[in-house]
């Protein structure tokens, strides 16, 4: 089995965006999954870090859905924090610099789907903080 590309993974796994007056649907997905994948090498180019928490801050009360309700309940939320690490001592220095955050996310229980999500959440942060 040959290792998909990050442009491959991300068509497959992400959403997309587009401006139906300046470009097609595919064009639009096939461009967020190369900013994706070039956002993720970026991220591992300048050895940022991703850390993933639990999120004791999001409760049912922060969903709509009764599936999603039930999740957190049972489950709980993460959320997820990309530092650039302090040189010296890593990302728990009070000299590593916070880049983004996302919270209040619910995962699968599937393990392959929960990373697949993972590294796209991720891929969203470092997207974020290259800009």
């Amino acid at each position: 089995m040959t290792k998909q590309s990050a442009y491959h993974f991300f068509l497959s796994q992400a959403g997309y965006s587009h401006n139906p007056a300046t470009e097609t649907a595919i064009e639009g997905r096939r461009r967020c999954a190369r900013a994706l994948a070039d956002a993720e090498r970026w991220a591992a180019s300048k050895d940022l870090e991703f850390e993933w928490r639990d999120d004791p801050d999001t409760t049912e009360d922060d969903f709509e859905f009764p599936e999603d309700k039930e999740h957190v309940q049972e489950h709980g939320a993460v959320g997820c924090i990309l530092w650039d690490p302090c040189p010296e001592h890593g990302s728990d220095c009070k000299h590593a610099k916070h880049l983004g955050s996302l919270w209040g996310i619910t995962e699968s229980l599937n393990n392959r789907e929960r990373d697949n999500y993972r590294r796209v959440v991720q891929a969203e942060l470092a997207l974020e903080a290259m800009e």
